[in-house]
């Protein structure tokens, strides 16, 4: 079975992550989650935390690591790929750059997963500004 690695901050993992992840189970790919703890971004949980939340969200195996090491961490988990998901042409152009990036610097391909319709306006940026807009209704 080819292991793939499914990359992100996942903060927090949602629906469009876990369509990802089952379509390519689907496919007979091994996922591998792996939740980056990204130093450009401010989180209100750890990294155990998050790797802990993916491990029961997506009912797969997780890892968690600093973003710089991501692509160590890959490898030394025995991915062959990495899988993707795609919203939309914006996506698109942005995960084209990085599966460039991923190619040349780690020798490893990108498996794209196109969202279905009802999951492409999900995003964790719009999961966290609704929650945020919730808390402060007072």
């Amino acid at each position: 079975m080819v292991k793939v690695a499914f990359t992100g901050s996942f903060y927090p993992p949602h629906e469009g992550h876990r369509h990802v992840v089952e379509q390519a189970k689907l496919l007979g790919l091994d996922v591998i989650v792996f939740v980056a703890n990204n130093p450009d971004k401010k989180y209100d949980m750890t990294l155990a935390e998050r790797v802990d939340t993916a491990r029961v969200f997506f009912g797969a195996s997780v890892v968690g690591c600093e973003l710089d090491n991501i692509g160590e961490a890959i490898k030394e988990n025995g991915c062959q790929a990495i899988v993707r998901g795609i919203r939309d042409q914006r996506d698109y152009v942005y995960e084209e750059v990085i599966t460039k990036y991923n190619l040349t610097r780690n020798g490893l391909p990108t498996i794209y997963i196109p969202a279905p319709d009802d999951l492409k306006g999900v995003s964790s940026t719009a999961i966290r500004a609704q929650q945020y807009e919730l808390q402060n209704q007072s």
